[in-house]
């Protein structure tokens, strides 16, 4: 609803940045839940030590997840039904 609010105001560079930033959330949400191990898990999970507030060093960029899922469905002929 907001990018079509932001599209109508002629905001198209926000909207498609919003739209962007979705994506990403949902590609790598199904990536952790589909793709990751145990180790990656648990080197993501941990808190870093120290003062500084950083994101885990271990945090794969989109299109290598997108290579993972590309793998992964390689063997699956039907398409998903519903």
């Amino acid at each position: 609803m907001s990018q079509r609010l932001l599209l109508e105001a002629g905001l198209t560079g926000t909207a498609q940045t919003l739209c962007r930033l979705q994506f990403e959330a949902v590609v790598r949400a199904a990536w952790t839940a589909q793709c990751a191990n145990d180790e990656w898990l648990e080197k993501f999970t941990t808190p870093i030590e120290g003062e500084r507030h950083q994101e885990p060093a271990s945090q794969l960029p989109i299109a290598t997840m997108l290579k993972h899922f590309e793998r992964l469905c390689r063997g699956w002929s039907q398409p998903f039904s519903y």
